[in-house]
């Protein structure tokens, strides 16, 4: 009995070898990975170990989510998908979107990194999260700088934002100190268009309006800013000059105006022309009583003038 049991225990046991090693020349790691196919299935075995290739299933990474990417120093099968977004977003090498992603996903979500990609770059998206801001702590990093109805003060910031069609304005005289001054394409187009009325009613270059200021940089700011807390000091500073990131100058759609420097711009033609047809082109004065014009777009500008709100009264209306 004893002899029996033995040889149907080495049988047994002779029979299990066979199998697995019958197996293990058959075996299909990617048996599971349902994007495999007879033109990527050597390149996958070549670069994914058997452990990513479980990754690669539990997470339903497709092939062109890592492959462009799995050879780049820093490289971490769990970013994937991070990367793949990264790259249709954005024109810029392997090696910076591997290293930027890696950094950014310690602070925000890969969904709330695709936001940010619709206007920011890269690099002004891993400023915000390596940096923050230094003069806020609890600041709020908007996600799109580009709509109509943002505004910005102490709290909401844009970082180091910059606006990825500003143009050289053309259409009216400037005092910036270097004769030049920049806004948005959108805001510059409908600017033109109001200047061209403007002059046939006042027969001069954009009916007289001179520019103050339009497009400022967050380095332009940070100068301005320090002039500013010399002057008034920590305490008042933000009433006449907000943090650096915090100006809507740098949205790129805001204009300051006068007539002529010793004339008060309230008092006017262009002034009261301007309360009556800016909204047409799509400006409002941003505050009242202010010579600053903001580019809210033709509906926005219509509701406000309208409802006689101001851009921060109109997002709590909403």
């Amino acid at each position: 009995m004893k002899k029996e049991r033995a040889l149907f225990v080495g049988f047994v046991t002779v029979f299990f070898i066979i199998c697995y090693l019958f197996m293990g020349q058959h075996y299909d790691p990617l048996a599971r990975y349902m994007y495999v196919d007879d033109e990527n299935r050597e390149q996958i075995l070549e670069v994914v170990s058997k452990s990513d290739i479980q990754l690669l299933i539990d997470y339903d990474i497709r092939p062109e989510e890592f492959l462009p990417f799995v050879k780049v120093e820093g490289y971490d099968i769990l970013n994937a998908k991070a990367y793949y977004v990264v790259q249709q977003a954005k024109d810029v090498a392997k090696e910076e979107i591997v290293a930027s992603v890696n950094t950014i996903l310690q602070h925000m979500s890969v969904e709330t990194l695709s936001l940010y990609l619709e206007d920011y770059s890269l690099a002004e998206i891993v400023d915000w999260v390596t940096y923050k801001d230094s003069y806020n702590e609890e600041s709020i990093f908007i996600y799109r700088p580009t709509n109509y109805d943002t505004f910005l003060d102490e709290r909401y910031t844009v970082g180091r934002y910059v606006p990825k069609d500003l143009e050289d304005v053309v259409a009216m005289r400037s005092l910036i100190s270097n004769g030049t001054m920049q806004l948005s394409k959108e805001t510059n187009d409908a600017l033109g268009k109001m200047c061209s009325l403007l002059e046939d009613e006042f027969h001069e270059t954009c009916g007289g309006l001179i520019a103050t200021q339009g497009y400022m940089s967050y380095e332009e700011q940070l100068k301005k800013y320090d002039e500013y807390l010399l002057k008034y000091g920590p305490n008042d500073v933000n009433k006449y000059f907000l943090y650096p990131g915090h100006n809507e100058w740098q949205l790129g759609n805001t204009v300051g105006v006068i007539v002529k420097e010793d004339v008060a711009f309230k008092t006017s033609a262009q002034y009261q022309w301007l309360m009556k047809h800016a909204y047409e082109y799509g400006f409002v004065f941003r505050t009242p009583n202010s010579n600053v014009l903001r580019y809210v777009g033709k509906d926005l500008a219509k509701y406000l003038v309208d409802n006689q709100l101001s851009l921060e009264e109109a997002r709590v209306d909403k």
